[in-house]
């Protein structure tokens, strides 16, 4: 039985609270902007919000993000952009989501609360869909909850053989913000090419869905930078993508300052020689709290996957990372790789992991591992052997740790501006040593 004050008090925390709920639960004050709104309320119903006896949360406190005091003073944050050149920039405000410059006329982008998106073949053929079938695998009951709920968001319809590179700078300049609950709806086609940035935040409490869709021989990459100097956040994001045949979807999240934070992935490799890489990197100090949550489903043949995940903890910092690659029984010359690895800094930080495969098909080449662990220390006194002040040696040593997954990024401009802002952080963290 689903706690209809939960759910209130939950929602109250949100820019639109009980957008389209009454007091008893019963009645739609409001209409849904889609059809597809009104089914998730059954969704979100059926499996609830999660709790700590949830299998998929007992390393996480899902109360944080369930029942966060959103902050009551003006944010600092810095929104750098990631790509020069011929990009479309997309700055979130008050109003939805306002391209700033470059648009391509071969791609379109409209906000979800545009009237029209009623009847957009996207919004019809995507929103809500992926996100449910996922929940057939594990409940997740915040994701269900924006797909009812979320007013805000960006539906990108990319045709055949397209190609753009666009820029989301998020940003809030209320001097009290509550709670953004945003979803976000990608349609890629057969051969186009889309790479999208997201970088920053827009309020110290968000649940932001990504639903994507990569058409045969397309491509998706997705780059999400959070650089956050609030002292208090909570961040949830759930990422559902269906990759078509010969198709690739590639997802890379630098996390750095930012106190609580959740990220799940759903992949489904639904056709022959579908790729997809997702890696982050995480940099948490003064009991930060960190988790990845991932599932690759595959379900043709000869599709790959990578999931590479490495965390640099100081400071009782926990990071958690929980990885399944599902093999179906029909995805024979699968290959499968997973690692994930915790760097701790100091005695009190922690790192958890729950690496997992369940194979149906009997040619298959899948591996995973997971490691935690100090700074070596033969490497340390060979640099100090040399002169390096002990901070650096071990900057550098944290550096070399997270190059694995930031070389996951494709694009070399990217990366070397990746390696900049975890540069910045080790700064500021010596400047704030307790």
């Amino acid at each position: 039985m689903v706690d209809m004050t939960e759910i209130r008090t939950h929602l109250s925390q949100f820019e639109a609270p009980s957008r389209h709920l009454s007091q008893d639960g019963k009645e739609a004050p409001l209409a849904p902007l889609l059809p597809e709104q009104s089914q998730a309320e059954t969704r979100w119903k059926d499996v609830g919000l999660p709790t700590r006896r949830d299998e998929y949360w007992k390393y996480t406190d899902p109360g944080v993000f369930l029942n966060f005091s959103p902050q009551t003073t003006e944010f600092k944050r810095e929104n750098s952009p990631l790509f020069d050149g011929d990009v479309i920039n997309i700055a979130a405000a008050a109003e939805g989501f306002v391209v700033k410059d470059g648009l391509a006329t071969e791609i379109k982008i409209d906000n979800l609360s545009d009237d029209k998106m009623a009847n957009s073949q996207a919004i019809r053929q995507i929103y809500g869909k992926l996100e449910s079938q996922a929940q057939d695998m594990i409940p997740r009951g915040l994701a269900a909850l924006n797909t009812h709920q979320a007013s805000r968001g960006m539906v990108i319809e990319c045709p055949e053989n397209s190609q753009a590179t666009v820029q989301l700078l998020m940003t809030d300049e209320r001097k009290v913000s509550t709670g953004s609950m945003i979803h976000h709806v990608i349609d890629a086609r057969a051969g186009a090419q889309l790479t999208l940035a997201e970088i920053g935040t827009q309020a110290s409490q968000t649940n932001i869905v990504y639903e994507i869709r990569v058409g045969e021989g397309a491509s998706v990459h997705l780059i999400r930078a959070a650089r956050l100097s609030e002292a208090k956040s909570a961040h949830m994001c759930s990422i559902f993508a269906d990759v078509a045949a010969s198709g690739t979807f590639n997802s890379f999240a630098l996390s750095a300052w930012s106190p609580w934070s959740r990220q799940e992935y759903v992949v489904r490799l639904k056709e022959d020689e579908a790729k997809t890489s997702l890696s982050g990197a995480v940099l948490g100090r003064e009991d930060c709290h960190h988790d990845d949550m991932v599932l690759v489903i595959h379900e043709g043949q000869n599709c790959q996957s990578r999931q590479v995940f490495k965390k640099v903890l100081r400071h009782n910092a926990k990071g958690v990372f929980q990885g399944k690659i599902l093999v179906r029984q029909d995805a024979q010359k699968t290959d499968g790789y997973q690692i994930s690895q915790g760097l701790l800094l100091d005695d009190e930080s922690e790192f958890c992991a729950k690496p997992e495969l369940e194979i149906y098909a009997d040619d298959v080449v899948c591996s995973h591992g997971s490691t935690s662990g100090g700074v070596d220390e033969t490497q340390m006194f060979y640099l100090r052997s040399r002169g390096i002040a002990e901070n650096e040696a071990q900057e550098l040593l944290s550096m070399a740790f997270l190059s694995d997954a930031i070389e996951e990024v494709a694009d070399e401009q990217v990366r070397v501006r990746l390696d900049e802002w975890a540069k910045e952080w080790f700064v500021e963290a010596r400047s704030c040593q307790p």
